[in-house]
């Protein structure tokens, strides 16, 4: 099966995360931690984050931890839960034909209940890169700001 693999080559490795999440559109929490994707087979990434978020209005330190399975064909990036009770479901699905201008977004809306999560990514460098997730519905209403660095 066909890699794409420019961007399979730029996410590979590690990186360190800062993370901002708004609720209703003021600063809520703020994260930093650590990714890592790992080679899964020709044609997809095993992505690992682990981390700590602080959220302002309970003034608690909370760890996270998360795997999605990112899968990569000709022009598209598809990212399935690799963990939890949605296991090898599709999380999102992304057109890659804009990966050389820089961006890469969502191509289709991923909802959890009647709550709608979209994202999207913009390369800001070799070593950079930023990811804004935005869910919207009646229980949830957040911006997830992301920026991923490369660790060298």
């Amino acid at each position: 099966m066909y890699t794409n693999k420019p961007i399979l080559s730029f996410l590979l490795g590690d990186w360190t995360i800062y993370r901002e999440i708004y609720s209703d559109e003021l600063l809520s929490g703020q994260a930093e931690g650590f990714v890592t994707f790992e080679e899964s087979e020709s044609n997809s990434l095993n992505y690992t984050e682990k981390g700590e978020t602080y959220f302002f209005d309970i003034k608690k330190l909370i760890p996270f931890q998360k795997k999605f399975l990112y899968e990569f064909s000709l022009d598209t990036l598809t990212v399935y839960f690799a963990d939890g009770v949605d296991n090898g479901k599709v999380y999102q699905h992304y057109a890659l034909e804009d990966f050389q201008n820089k961006k890469v977004e969502s191509s289709e809306k991923h909802f959890c209940g009647n709550d709608i999560y979209q994202s999207y990514y913009v390369i800001k460098s070799d070593e950079e890169f930023f990811m804004k997730t935005i869910i919207n519905g009646p229980k949830k209403n957040f911006i997830i700001d992301t920026l991923f660095e490369k660790v060298i």
